[in-house]
């Protein structure tokens, strides 16, 4: 660290513990660049900013409190300085109940915090009561903060079927839904991510079917512009569906085509996503006949990768036939695995 932001950084901690608001409040904007633009989260924890800005959000003006929490959001991002940060949980937790602004940034920063899972700070944000507050700004608040909110509730979830119940328990599946249905494409790939994290057991799988999760799911696949990771959640959380509800699938008579010709759209990982859902859904007579209809069997004859082609090798693939979802599952086919999603 260079002697000049060595002083700034001495200069903006004076600052902080200013009585004049808008001292405060521009003091932590010059830290908050310092962590955005140049990398010196490390310098701003050493340097004993954080504390203050932790003081400032619990108490100081709303101006004041979203420029520190903003700070804190770009500590969250970077591994060695997300333990220091997430000593503000409980502040954050607080903002997700103040101004649109603060909600939005304090979402964020829950969210970065919850992608460490080399820490225990998911279990520390769902102590600290933020399930009900990031579920509310699903169901309704400003498209950044629907964004933000969906992405904590995802990365919460990930790797912890104990959050993963808590979520579930607090409601949040039916307002995810409804982001799938009717967000921005970001939040709608955020919460079919969030989804997919959910379904740890068939009674959330059962409850996102009766939420009707199914039909905007399908619609994710052909959205165009396509979005390559909407997709491939979009799929896997079907493909972890189908399991227990291939008739429900089944039912929504566009179900099979647009998984089909997913298997050649030229992203691996989508297509191999695609023939997750497949290998399961085929395994109902009337799924395999409109698979055949569709074309399947030549486009993964077709593919370049091997996971799609075992959808016609004779040795899996001997047409529908009743008992087999639990042999493809120990395959690893027709199951996201343990393939638990962040950000």
């Amino acid at each position: 660290m260079s002697a000049a932001i060595q002083a700034e950084l001495e200069r903006c901690v004076r600052e902080l513990h200013s009585t004049d608001p808008s001292v405060q409040a521009e003091a932590a904007k010059a830290i908050q660049v310092l962590t955005t633009s140049y990398g010196h989260e490390d310098a701003v924890v050493r340097s004993g900013a954080l504390p203050r800005l932790i003081e400032l959000m619990e108490r100081g003006t709303v101006g004041v409190q979203e420029r520190a929490a903003a700070v804190v959001a770009n500590l969250a991002v970077v591994a060695e300085t997300a333990r220091a940060a997430a000593q503000a949980v409980v502040p954050l937790v607080q903002l997700l109940s103040r101004g649109r602004l603060a909600k939005e940034i304090a979402a964020e920063a829950l969210a970065n915090l919850a992608a460490n899972p080399g820490e225990d700070q998911r279990g520390t944000i769902t102590a600290a009561g933020a399930l009900g507050p990031l579920v509310d700004l699903v169901k309704g608040s400003s498209r950044l903060a629907q964004e933000n909110a969906a992405s904590a509730l995802q990365n919460l979830a990930a790797d912890h079927p104990e959050n993963a119940r808590l979520i579930t328990e607090a409601g949040a599946i039916g307002p995810l839904v409804e982001l799938l249905r009717l967000g921005t494409p970001l939040a709608q790939e955020r919460a079919a991510g969030a989804l997919l994290n959910l379904a740890v057991d068939p009674d959330s799988e059962t409850a996102m079917v009766r939420a009707a999760a199914v039909r905007p799911l399908l619609k994710l696949l052909t959205r165009f512009p396509p979005r390559p990771r909407a997709q491939q959640r979009a799929a896997m959380l079907l493909s972890c569906l189908a399991r227990q509800h291939t008739l429900e699938i089944l039912k929504h008579g566009n179900a099979i085509k647009p998984l089909v010709e997913l298997l050649n759209c030229g992203n691996s990982a989508v297509e191999e996503s695609a023939a997750d859902v497949l290998f399961v859904l085929t395994l109902h007579p009337r799924g395999w006949s409109e698979a055949k209809g569709f074309g399947m069997l030549g486009r993964a004859h077709e593919s370049q990768s091997p996971k799609v082609r075992l959808l016609v090798d004779p040795m899996y693939r001997k047409g529908p036939g009743p008992g087999k979802t639990s042999e493809l599952v120990a395959l690893g086919l027709g199951s996201h695995a343990a393939a638990s999603l962040y950000i």
